[in-house]
């Protein structure tokens, strides 16, 4: 047996002739014990003592005390020597203020937003730095995944091992930034705030109904039951296999939540399964049952760290997040091995320049535009890609295939470099770019190690990426998988007839008219996008398995396009490691037989390039604002309907998706769905128009975050 079932012909939301394969589902949660456990006893460690809040495994990031690390007097020295504006007086507390995203990606100097690496080089410096007492972190609502809060909370429980005080000061928070707190020593509340602990959800969003209301007819092929990317484009409502691997997600996620709750504020399982379940609103409550330490305004904290701090009588000595992350980690010895990690991520999704088309792209009878515009001695290189993989040449926030690949190339020749860990955070998107990408990380792989490590996402195309490596690292919470693909086009023939839009078409050739959106597929043509949807997953599985030395027919048991978490992936061989960065980094040095105890650099290659022009209008999020306003008023003033409802469509959904479809596109891409808290919430405005003025140092407003 090969694995092989037909291709899944999918019209009006009906599923034709496809086999229906069920993966057996493991236990993961002991697997991944038993892993902690192993790795405990290898260390001389017990896993019980020193695991992680949130499950991770042990000793990924241990602490080293300063005074292991190089003589206080030289750490003295260098930071007397530090430029007059970045020196900071002693006996400070660090403060940060962290809301809406965190990006993957080390940003720009005109950024105003909080990056992950950013975030844990500033948590580790300060966890040694002498001049720092402790760290204290507003916490406002955030829009990050499940992933970068158990690396972030992995990086707090490192300074908390430095015996400095930490504290979590919240005004509105749901789950996920209770998760984040929960990590630190304390936690503190206004007896006002909003803190909604109510449980957590998912959903998926559906397009059909829209459709057909508008005329607009999508015939889709997709191979793999679990495949839903496409539910989005047929169905009103969730198919049976999308709602299984959902709830096997949420399963995850929300035992996941608990278990990390449960762990730092010191109680069982279901005493905080208990205090979710009540829904509680008052504050005083939520003291009582042991989830927030105290109830104080924001003055009465500073009035509070004033006497932690070392200052006079009404002084607070503070330095904020944004001055001290210029700190250079030299000044600590942070920065000193034998060896240099080289740090490089790539700011885009992935896409690919000459598209990754299942038929040649030709002209189309609606003009309906779906398109996103969105010195060193041996080195350990970090390659990170971020966001969809998509077609086209010149986007922003995407993977392109042909930087991906110079990039990898230029690593590959560097005789300085002696592995390579890619960090993946992508939901997937173009197939072929996927494909080209993963042939250069196999090529790669052959000179000298490849690791992946897994961010919040590295699902269908993302993991077509990582499957490319030697060895694969992910967080308990990462969604990955995903092994499937999807395809098809729009037909619009009844739109034309209702605005009165007609054309003709004169073609030469069997084929030549396969994508005309006015008119459906015939026999022959469906017949052929069937055989080419098979071909393109047929050699995505065969990829995965080759690539994870697996049979074809265990390979399509847990693929079919079914999601999983990281956590889940590693008891069925989809991914080897539950673990961070740090983890990745442990096995690129195992694998490039570079000694355990021998220390290693670190170094930030790249960093996204964010303009002050960008920065003023909002980035991206502004751009989807100004495009809903054109839509409207295109609409509204009578302008052309086709392009306004294109551009509805595309606010509404993922235009990666829509605009690979219309073209005949392969995609291998996450099916679009939200986890989302009871209450979740978002940064304001308001608080994006502050952000903009502290950039340029005109509306500091006295907060010490």
């Amino acid at each position: 047996m090969s694995g092989r079932s037909p291709a899944l012909r999918v019209k009006n939301g009906q599923r034709l002739g496809f086999q229906k394969i069920r993966p057996v589902i493991l236990q993961p949660r002991v697997v991944v014990r038993a892993a902690e456990a192993e790795a405990a006893e290898a260390t001389g460690g017990n896993a019980t003592e020193s695991k992680q809040a949130g499950g991770e495994e042990p000793m990924e990031l241990p602490f080293v005390p300063a005074r292991d690390i190089q003589s206080p007097f030289l750490t003295g020295l260098k930071l007397s020597l530090a430029l007059p504006w970045r020196r900071f007086k002693s006996g400070s507390v660090l403060t940060i203020k962290l809301s809406g995203q965190i990006a993957e990606i080390p940003q720009g100097r005109f950024s105003s937003v909080v990056s992950l690496p950013d975030l844990c080089s500033v948590l580790r410096k300060a966890a040694v730095d002498p001049r720092i007492k402790g760290v204290c972190v507003k916490i406002d609502p955030l829009s990050t995944g499940w992933s970068k809060l158990q690396e972030i909370r992995r990086h707090v429980d490192h300074f908390k091992a430095s015996g400095k005080y930490s504290i979590a000061f919240l005004e509105r928070a749901s789950e996920k930034e209770m998760y984040l707190a929960s990590a630190f020593g304390e936690i503190y509340a206004p007896p006002s705030a909003s803190v909604s602990l109510r449980g957590i959800s998912v959903k998926g969003t559906f397009l059909r109904g829209t459709l057909d209301k508008i005329g607009i007819e999508p015939e889709v092929r997709r191979i793999g039951d679990y495949k839903s990317a496409g539910d989005q484009l047929l169905r009103d409502s969730m198919s049976e296999y999308q709602r299984e691997q959902l709830s096997a997600l949420l399963e995850d996620i929300y035992a996941d939540f608990v278990e990390g709750l449960a762990m730092a504020r010191g109680k069982t399982v279901q005493e905080v399964e208990a205090i979710v379940d009540e829904g509680i609103f008052d504050m005083e409550r939520l003291m009582e049952v042991g989830m927030v330490d105290g109830l104080k305004y924001n003055d009465e904290i500073e009035d509070m760290l004033k006497e932690r701090t070392d200052g006079k009588e009404d002084e607070l000595r503070f330095v904020k997040f944004k001055k001290y992350r210029k700190v250079n980690p030299k000044a600590f010895g942070l920065t000193k091995g034998k060896k240099t990690i080289a740090v490089l991520r790539w700011v885009s999704d992935s896409t690919d320049t000459r598209s990754a088309r299942v038929f040649p792209s030709q002209s189309h009878s609606l003009p309906l535009t779906l398109t996103r515009t969105h010195s060193l001695h041996s080195l350990c290189s970090f390659a990170r890609t971020s966001g969809a993989i998509v077609g086209g040449e010149g986007q922003n926030n995407v993977i392109t295939a042909d930087k991906v690949i110079m990039q990898l190339r230029a690593l590959k020749k560097n005789k300085k470099i002696a592995a390579v860990v890619l960090r993946v955070d992508s939901p997937g998107g173009d197939a072929l770019a996927s494909d080209l990408m993963w042939r250069e990380i196999k090529k790669l792989g052959e000179e000298k190690p490849v690791i992946a490590s897994m961010s919040d996402v590295a699902a269908s195309g993302g993991y077509y990426m990582a499957m490319g490596c030697n060895k694969i690292v992910a967080e308990a919470l990462t969604i990955t998988g995903s092994i499937g693909v999807v395809t098809g086009k729009f037909c619009t023939a009844e739109l034309a007839k209702k605005i009165g839009y007609a054309s003709e078409t004169i073609s030469k050739g069997t084929y030549a008219e396969i994508l005309n959106d006015a008119r459906p597929f015939n026999d022959k043509e469906a017949e052929l996008f069937d055989k080419a949807a098979w071909h393109a997953y047929e050699s995505f599985r065969n990829k995965a398995a080759e690539s994870r030395g697996m049979s074809v027919d265990d390979m399509q048991s847990v693929a079919q396009g079914r999601v999983w978490t990281g956590k889940c992936a590693a008891t069925i061989g989809l991914v080897d490691e539950i673990g961070g960065l740090n983890k990745a980094i442990q096995l690129a040095k195992e694998a490039a037989e570079i000694p355990t105890d021998d220390k290693v650099a670190v170094r930030e290659v790249s960093r996204a390039g964010t303009s002050p022009i960008q920065l003023l209008t909002g980035g991206g999020s502004a751009s989807v604002q100004l495009q809903a306003l054109v839509t409207m008023a295109s609409l509204a003033l009578g302008g052309p309907g086709i392009q306004a409802i294109g551009d509805a469509v595309l606010s509404a959904n993922d235009a990666n998706l829509l605009s690979g479809m219309r073209a005949g596109v392969c995609m291998a891409q996450l099916p679009d769905f939200e986890v989302v808290g009871s209450n979740e919430l978002s940064a304001s405005s308001g608080s994006a128009a502050f952000d903009v003025l502290d950039v340029f140092g005109a509306g500091s407003n006295g907060s010490i975050f």
